[in-house]
């Protein structure tokens, strides 16, 4: 396998896999995993243009699950071995309600990815992504018993989720594996295309997880289960300043939350990546509006649309719905300056207000000023530091989990001095996570 950055000097990510492609030899090309910081919408133009794809993505930052992923999806291998293969820890709060389920997801948008990896995963599933359609179907090809369950997006680059359902179905031994649609579309007339193409059950988006749970369940032919977690209530001190930054925003965020299992963390990283991709879309949609490009338009306002709707974000997603919508048919090359203006428009007035939301949402908890820990409470915290110290040795995403605890239960006490320690687990800089941690033991734990 190899792992290639897209920017590079000199020669790039692009050039560098087809020139290892034109190499050929006696021992073949090797697998080839492309690893960038780009958003959804500059893959997706890249992968627009026909070009021959590497074999997986890896975004920045990359932790060791994702690295573990993407080799085992580059062989063609869905049944990692060792460590790496077991389930993913647990907060106490939920129950494994998918523990073992194994779900293909195909999905091109990468903050989608991440918001549905860690909620399932969070539910006990194994969790393969294939970046669209076509993808999709080469995967299962290559061993269709290694899935109980595929999760089909329908609007993809590629090859779109009707086209690869109808190329899985003709595929020996594929045509009893269910598959359940996921669009952002939910007439009835959009869920009858989906049974007609093949599939098996269709969710909307944004999808609540207890539904999505509950479908998947059904389709594996396993008894309805209806303990959940319910939400994660915001911290009493913050709760009044998050609603009132969430109010300014626009963002229904107990529904948002509740959508996500009431998971905090999960909802803080999918907003702050939001907000970072949001940032780059008004270039990008003046530079489809030059280019008359009416299909690179409503691909990024379908983008948004969704993205918001997760989130919360009510107005933006129908903002980027009414621009999507208005592009349809015959005339949209006409409309397209005015569309560009109009969502352009509507992302500008609403990132200021969704940054601030994030800004509340990963401030600290009011504490009174720090001071010397009881020597219960120390001995406490000292327990508390290494079992997220070993959770971060081993790359473990339940470290997001062991933080949002410890940052409760020990954040009065310490206050600013978790900071540091947060901001690095939140931006999955584990190895900084792993020495702040280390540094938290020696100053309050001795």
């Amino acid at each position: 396998v190899a792992f290639i950055d897209w920017e590079m000097p000199g020669q790039d990510g692009w050039a560098t896999c087809r020139a290892i492609r034109a190499l050929g030899g006696a021992a073949g090309t090797p697998r080839l995993v492309m690893v960038t910081a780009h958003a959804h919408d500059a893959l997706a133009q890249r992968a627009s243009t026909g070009q021959d794809l590497p074999g997986s993505f890896l975004v920045k930052p990359v932790t060791a699950a994702m690295l573990r992923d993407a080799v085992a999806g580059s062989h063609g291998d869905n049944h990692p071995t060792g460590p790496a293969a077991a389930a993913p820890a647990l907060s106490p709060r939920l129950r494994l309600r998918l523990q073992g389920m194994r779900l293909l997801l195909v999905e091109d948008n990468l903050n989608n990815q991440q918001v549905a990896r860690e909620l399932l995963e969070a539910e006990g599933a194994l969790v393969h992504i294939a970046n669209h359609g076509q993808e999709a179907v080469a995967v299962l090809g290559a061993d269709g018993d290694a899935f109980d369950c595929v999760l089909m997006d329908l609007q993809m680059p590629v090859m779109d989720g009707f086209e690869a359902t109808r190329a899985i179905r003709q595929q020996p031994g594929l045509a009893r594996i269910p598959i359940v649609a996921m669009t952002a579309n939910a007439m009835a007339s959009d869920r009858q295309a989906c049974l007609e193409a093949g599939m098996n059950d269709h969710v909307g988006k944004p999808f609540d997880l207890d539904h999505l749970v509950a479908v998947l369940r059904r389709q594996i032919h396993q008894a309805p289960d209806a303990m959940h977690g319910g939400p994660v209530a915001l911290a009493p001190g913050l709760e009044p300043l998050v609603q009132a930054a969430a109010e300014a925003a626009g963002v229904d965020l107990h529904a948002a939350l509740e959508r996500m299992g009431g998971n905090q963390s999960v909802y803080l990283r999918s907003l702050r990546s939001f907000v970072a991709e949001l940032a780059t879309f008004p270039a990008q949609l003046q530079h489809h509006v030059e280019q008359a490009d009416v299909a690179g338009t409503r691909r990024l306002l379908h983008s948004v649309k969704g993205l918001a709707a997760t989130l919360g974000a009510t107005a933006l997603s129908r903002a980027a719905g009414a621009g999507e919508r208005q592009l349809a048919g015959s005339a949209a090359l006409t409309e397209l300056a005015d569309v560009g203006v109009a969502a352009r428009m509507a992302i500008t007035a609403a990132l200021p207000a969704l940054a601030g939301l994030v800004q509340t949402l990963a401030a600290p908890e009011p504490a009174a000023a720090a001071g010397p820990a009881s020597a219960l409470e120390a001995s406490a915290l000292a327990q508390a530091l290494h079992a997220l110290g070993a959770l971060l040795t081993n790359s473990d995403m339940a470290a997001t989990d062991a933080m949002a605890r410890l940052r409760q239960q020990f954040g009065p006490a310490l206050g600013q001095a978790l900071k540091p320690l947060d901001d690095a687990i939140d931006a999955l800089d584990l190895s900084a996570a792993l020495t702040l941690c280390a540094q938290l033991r020696e100053e309050h734990c001795q």
